[in-house]
């Protein structure tokens, strides 16, 4: 299996959170966790990057046990994440924010600066700019941008349409599209936004108070009826 929590738990000293998921996704899928505001989806994906440790359970990522790995040997995997609020380093250039998606997948032969400028046009425009002074929309993109320098295995995205004007939300999502079908990358996205999340992704786990109590087959992932139902439990 390429990547496999099982009965994982996790929160916040003695308050618990994440309370055993069991999730897989393989190799080439783009996967969603869509839940309310409150859920622990955020939570989850810092257990899975190691922010947070995991109270129990197993993390495995590319058959091996993850769990007791620290956030940078998790990188050096070829785990790239790109948080909720998009994390760059204001004080940066955008040069400089993007030099450090490098430590990312240390078995990376190449560095794809140039696929990522093409994807991102306005960040090789404003390579000299601190990363404080891009609008939201540019800096979501220079966050995905950092994290796509690293050549990454799996992309672990915490609402990325989160605060974006909509015409930069579909633009990133054509990007992640093309990177799926182009490149075989396995996206892992939490989001809030139904129609923007289902635009790509190819399966849906409905996240509750800290567990996964569904998971919706491909043939439903458009009937937003069905998604709706879910979110309102």
């Amino acid at each position: 299996m390429f990547f496999k929590l099982e009965n994982l738990y996790s929160g916040y000293g003695h308050v618990p959170v994440i309370c055993g998921i069991d999730l897989e996704v393989v190799r080439g899928e783009v996967a969603i966790i869509l839940g309310r505001n409150g859920v622990g989806k955020t939570t989850l994906m810092k257990t899975i990057i190691g922010l947070l440790p995991r109270t129990s359970g197993e993390i495995i990522f590319n058959d091996l046990p993850i769990s007791d790995l620290p956030v940078y040997s998790r990188a050096c995997l070829g785990l790239a994440y790109v948080p909720q609020g998009r994390g760059i380093f204001p004080d940066l250039t955008v040069e400089e924010n993007l030099r450090m998606g490098e430590g990312i997948n240390i078995a990376a032969k190449t560095r794809p600066y140039t696929e990522v400028f093409t994807y991102f046009p306005r960040l090789k425009e404003r390579l000299r700019q601190k990363g404080g002074t891009l609008s939201g929309g540019e800096q979501q993109m220079l966050a995905l941008g950092r994290a796509l320098i690293g050549d990454p295995r799996l992309l672990l995205l915490d609402e990325p349409s989160e605060g974006i004007q909509p015409n930069i939300v579909g633009e990133i999502g054509a990007v992640l599209a093309h990177l799926n079908e182009e490149k075989n990358l396995t996206i892992l996205l939490v989001e809030q936004n139904i129609e923007y999340a289902l635009s790509i992704s190819r399966s849906c786990h409905m996240m509750n108070k800290g567990k996964i109590v569904a998971r919706v087959a491909h043939d439903e992932l458009h009937n937003v009826e069905t998604i709706k139902k879910y979110l309102a439990i």
